[in-house]
């Protein structure tokens, strides 16, 4: 099976969210994501789908 990973612009459309917006959850620890990216310059961040969807069940449960 293979894991998809979804960009903050292809998360933020999914939550209709702006994208800025999924850039600040992910830096505040609010959205888990991980960083792909082997340099500390630029962050390449991406979340699960898996991961995501667990995220928005937790938020629409609380």
């Amino acid at each position: 099976m293979t894991t998809s990973y979804l960009s903050p612009a292809q998360i933020a459309k999914v939550l209709g969210v702006h994208p800025e917006t999924v850039g600040t959850w992910i830096r505040t620890g609010y959205l888990p994501a991980v960083n792909l990216s082997p340099s500390k310059r630029r962050a390449c961040w991406r979340i699960s789908e898996d991961e995501l969807a667990k995220w928005v069940a937790n938020r629409s449960a609380a």
